[in-house]
C-alpha cells in the first residue's frame, strides 16, 4: 500500500510529464508556424507574367487570364518552369523543392504536357534539356 507522500510525489512526476508533452507541443506549433511566415516570405510579392502565360503571388496558374486547372504538385512544377522562363531548372532543383524522386518528376512532366495540350493545342512550352533538366520556353 502506497503512503500518501508516495502518491504526491506519483502526481507530481504525472505532471512534469505533461508540462513537458505540452511544452513539446507548443514548441512544435511555434515551429509550424514559424515555417508558414518563411515559406509566406519566400512567395513573389508580384505575379508573373510570361506571354500568355501568368503565375500569380499563390502560384495559382492562368492561360490568357482564364484559370488553368490542374493538380497542386503539377500546378507547382508548372509555376517553377514558367517563372525561370528561358533558363533550365535542374532536376535536382524540382526535386529538392518538391520533394519528388526524379522518377516521379518524369511522370508528372509527361502529365503537364498532356494538360497543356488539351488547352494550348501543343506541348511546346515544356522542353527536356537532356542531361540538365527542364525549360519553359518563352
Amino acid at each position: 500500500m502506497e503512503t500518501s507522500q508516495q502518491a504526491v510525489q506519483g502526481d507530481r512526476m504525472s505532471i512534469d510529464y505533461r508540462t513537458l508533452y505540452l511544452a513539446a507541443c507548443a514548441e512544435r506549433d511555434e515551429a509550424k508556424e514559424t515555417l508558414r511566415q518563411l515559406r509566406e516570405e519566400m512567395k513573389p510579392k508580384t505575379d508573373f507574367i510570361c506571354g500568355d502565360w501568368t503565375v500569380t503571388t499563390d502560384d495559382q496558374i492562368l492561360f490568357r487570364t482564364k484559370p488553368f486547372r490542374m493538380k497542386k504538385l503539377r500546378r507547382m512544377i508548372l509555376a517553377i518552369l514558367i517563372r525561370n522562363a528561358g533558363r533550365t531548372v535542374s532536376y535536382e532543383k524540382v526535386s529538392s523543392q518538391l520533394d519528388v524522386s526524379s522518377e516521379s518528376l518524369k511522370v508528372l512532366i509527361c502529365r503537364i504536357r498532356k494538360e497543356v495540350v488539351e488547352v494550348v493545342g501543343h506541348s511546346r512550352n515544356v522542353r527536356t534539356v537532356w542531361g540538365e533538366g527542364y525549360m519553359w520556353e518563352k
